[in-house]
């Protein structure tokens, strides 16, 4: 008898403990989901679907419930592919000389010396030991340091109050390897003396450039509360890829703390990014950061609050919104037909190989293929929901039997020591 209650316990929690495994690991196929696109494939080999807003406003905000399927119903391995900005910035001047300082009606000259070094520089980073400044900078190169030959500047130098110092010290300037490089800084805002001066490197900057594209969005709100300015856009599909926002304005000098905020609800909002806009025009001189590089999250709203202390607030006109695209990318073969399915926000995300083969494809050399508009699923079905989420009691019966069972053998042991 002992032992056939002990059989009778453990079967219940081996019962239990597999309903539980059922309701974790559902199966998946086609008609699990709720919605699907055709995908119009052109060509066998690697091709690159877009995401657009109405798969992003199906889908949840992880795209953990996509699946692409061929005619034969077959399961499409495929990879989230968001291209990134790509930086090999070596600072390859180590071993150059400053030589000629010198100071001069608000103007600081100094000369580098880079020796025998014949690699090619198109950046130079300046670091001064000051605040509130702004520097034009003019640039000659010479072989000789005979016949000079102006070279081109983008940009200026200087420190106005932002928190990412390294955006005014950092200049780009025309490819070049000449011996000698002579510097002129010219005090627009401030000053400068050879105690404020502490070093000047050169690097190469090969970078390839990634284009973001305008989403639409609108703003929905505008509030003027107390030191800050606030404002609500809609990008018109939840779950929405953004990761820059630009602010118009036609106010100039001034800097702002910027605060941004993601939802889908407008309910519970999500700390995106703190950072800082500022724009400054003198004389002819204009350094606009305007734009924002904000970490990438997807909301359909977005909330922005610009702290403006005790200034007067800035006329935002519009604040645009842009994303870096992301693309399903797949191997596909022209014999077979493709559909994206998606919808289901209970789905966990797939484990494929081809994630780690991708890493060797040339990304350029992949085509991209359109979707048609969204489309019902007319085959979904929620029994391929977890158990709990058909049953919802279930899960309370699982725990109860259980909590049961536990009790069962506790009281049971209580006794076996009481009588002893």
């Amino acid at each position: 008898m002992k032992n056939k209650n002990n059989v009778i316990v453990v079967t219940v929690l081996f019962i239990t403990m597999f309903c539980t495994y059922l309701n974790v690991f559902a199966s998946v196929n086609k008609n699990t989901f709720q919605y699907y696109k055709m995908i119009d494939v052109q060509k066998t080999g690697y091709v690159k679907v877009p995401i657009d807003g109405e798969i992003y406003n199906k889908t949840n905000r992880a795209l953990s419930d996509i699946r692409i399927y061929n005619d034969s119903d077959g399961e499409i391995p495929y990879v989230i592919y968001r291209e990134k900005k790509k930086y090999d910035d070596a600072r390859i001047q180590s071993d150059h000389l400053i030589i000629n300082k010198s100071y001069r009606d608000d103007m600081f000259f100094f000369t580098i010396d880079r020796k025998n070094n014949k690699e090619i520089v198109n950046k130079m980073i300046i670091d001064i030991n000051n605040n509130d400044y702004l520097y034009r900078v003019e640039l000659q190169g010479s072989n000789d340091s005979e016949e000079w030959l102006n070279i081109s500047i983008d940009g200026y130098l200087h420190d106005l109050n932002t928190k990412n110092n390294d955006i005014g010290k950092e200049i780009r300037i025309d490819d070049n390897n000449f011996r000698y490089l002579k510097v002129k800084l010219i005090s627009v805002m401030g000053k400068l003396t050879d105690k404020e001066f502490v070093s000047a490197q050169l690097a190469y900057l090969e970078e390839n450039t990634v284009d973001a594209v305008r989403i639409p969005s609108e703003i929905i709100e505008h509030k003027e509360q107390k030191e800050r300015s606030s404002f609500i856009i809609d990008t018109k599909y939840n779950n929405t890829l953004f990761d820059k926002l630009k602010f118009v304005t036609s106010d100039i000098n001034f800097n702002r703390n910027i605060e941004v905020f993601g939802s889908n609800h407008q309910k519970e909002w999500q700390r995106v990014e703190n950072s800082q806009i500022s724009v400054y025009q003198v004389g002819d001189i204009d350094v606009s950061n305007d734009e924002l590089e904000v970490r990438p999250s997807r909301f359909r709203y977005i909330k922005v609050n610009v702290v403006n202390n005790d200034n007067v607030p800035i006329d935002i006109q519009e604040i645009e919104v842009y994303q870096t695209p992301e693309y399903l990318i797949f191997d596909s073969q022209l014999e077979h037909e493709y559909r994206i399915y998606f919808g289901n926000d209970t789905i966990q995300k797939p484990e494929y190989d081809f994630g780690k083969v991708i890493d060797l494809v040339d990304m350029q050399t992949i085509g991209e293929a359109n979707v048609s508009g969204i489309m019902e699923n007319q085959q979904y079905s929620d029994d391929y929901k977890p158990l709990s989420e058909r049953y919802e009691y279930l899960i309370w019966i699982i725990i109860v039997v259980m909590v049961g069972a536990l009790g069962y053998l506790i009281i049971k042991n209580l006794k076996k020591i009481s009588d002893a």
